[in-house]
């Protein structure tokens, strides 16, 4: 229990959120909570540290509003205990290599979420088969749809430019057909089980584990071997083509903000901190 006139750290992360809900996306016109654009919230006795992307770069000026509606929304609840400190980082998307960063840190505290359902099969417990869906759902819609294929067109650019890397490239570009492949082979297994119907526990477990190994190795790779040479090689031009590969797809927090599984999803996401 918080002594009185305190919050504790996840009950004050949970009221921050619930505040920023209020704070819209300047492009998107909508919740920058339900967008799933709130990528953490941490209380703690020292101040409240809020991390997001906006998703527009053409607007300084909206950017700055929703910045500082944030800093009041959290800088509101944290107030009731003492006054602190707010730590804010934002990741805008006019930096690709930034974007990049912070949507593989996004998947990663997805793939948290499904490993920590993972764990509890060791406890020969039911695990959270619903949530576990969500995770593979969330990440088949947009990294399957959105990220990997901007991914894709940044290697073919990064070959292009350098040839020794074509080689290394195609085999990550392998690796996102294998993770689809076997992200649709787990969702499969998730629908079934949700449904009622008879699946070895066994069996998920195994296809849960080697889709987040998988997942970590290839970000790992990525972000070790590709991100640094293409923030050094890929011109304006690569990064125009890299952005367009994505107009038809988009994250599914804008699309289906309405679902409340979703939403969920989003709140615990940004609850990691």
């Amino acid at each position: 229990m918080a002594a009185s006139g305190s919050l504790s750290a996840r009950t004050g992360a949970e009221e921050i959120i619930d505040a920023l809900r209020t704070v819209e996306d300047p492009e998107a016109g909508m919740s920058i909570v339900d967008l799933g654009l709130v990528y953490g919230v941490e209380h703690t006795a020292g101040g409240v540290r809020v991390d997001l992307t906006l998703t527009s770069p053409s607007c300084p000026l909206g950017r700055k509003r929703a910045r500082d509606r944030t800093v009041r929304r959290a800088g509101g609840i944290a107030g009731r205990a003492r006054q602190q400190n707010l730590g804010f980082e934002e990741t805008t998307m006019d930096n690709p290599i930034a974007q990049w960063h912070a949507e593989h840190g996004y998947f990663g505290r997805l793939l948290n979420l499904l490993e920590r359902q993972v764990d509890v099969f060791h406890a020969g417990e039911r695990p959270n088969y619903e949530l576990m869906l969500d995770v593979i759902d969330y990440l088949r819609l947009f990294s399957d749809q959105s990220h990997h294929p901007r991914e894709d067109v940044a290697f073919a650019c990064l070959a292009r430019r350098s040839p020794e890397l074509e080689l290394p490239l195609a085999r990550l570009m392998q690796e996102h057909r294998v993770i689809a492949h076997v992200g649709e082979k787990l969702r499969q297994s998730l629908e079934q089980a949700v449904a009622g119907g008879f699946v070895e526990r066994a069996d998920i477990e195994a296809v849960a584990a080697t889709y987040l190994v998988y997942y970590r190795s290839h970000f790992a790779r990525e972000d070790d071997e590709v991100l640094p040479q293409a923030a050094s090689i890929l011109t304006a031009e690569d990064w125009r083509a890299v952005s367009a590969a994505a107009l038809a797809t988009g994250d599914p927090f804008s699309q289906q903000a309405s679902d409340q599984r979703l939403r969920e999803l989003g709140r615990r996401i940004a609850l990691q901190g």
